[in-house]
């Protein structure tokens, strides 16, 4: 099936899209000071910032810092020339790529968002506007970049 049809037939795939629906469902259920909600733009801004929220949210010290907190681990690059290289038996290299003091930068400079193929996106954009909305009033945060 293509993405359009999916989204067209399979109504469960556009609910489990809807995180300010079951957010809402999830704090009728819970208290909200018992439900922790984090978004990955945070994380990815303020990685140290969001586990601190973690570590106060369970109850544990915050003093301690994961080894690899600000690094990206286990993004794809490249993917073809990856399962190319693979192919040929050359996955190894992939490795010691991604362990060599330049694979950061090398993510960097090769990573760029896609642009859109579907353009039922733009529909769907709308579509979860509302639900958006319902996330911000639960969380009273600023999610406008969302829409």
């Amino acid at each position: 099936m293509s993405f359009e049809q999916v989204i067209e037939t399979k109504p469960l795939v556009k609910d489990l899209s809807m995180q300010g629906k079951h957010l809402q469902r999830i704090y009728s259920l819970f208290a909200k000071d018992k439900v922790l909600v984090l978004f990955y733009d945070d994380i990815s801004d303020d990685p140290r910032g969001v586990i601190e929220k973690v570590y106060s949210f369970i109850g544990v010290k915050t003093e301690f810092t994961p080894k690899h907190i600000s690094k990206r681990v286990n993004r794809v690059v490249l993917s073809d020339l990856q399962e190319k290289l693979k192919k040929f038996g050359l996955g190894w290299f992939i490795e010691l790529v991604k362990a060599s003091p330049f694979s950061e930068w090398i993510k960097e400079a090769f990573h760029k968002k896609p642009k859109s193929k579907y353009p039922v996106l733009h529909s769907l954009k709308k579509t979860f506007e509302q639900d958006t909305l319902l996330i911000e009033d639960l969380t009273k945060k600023n999610l406008s970049h969302w829409r």
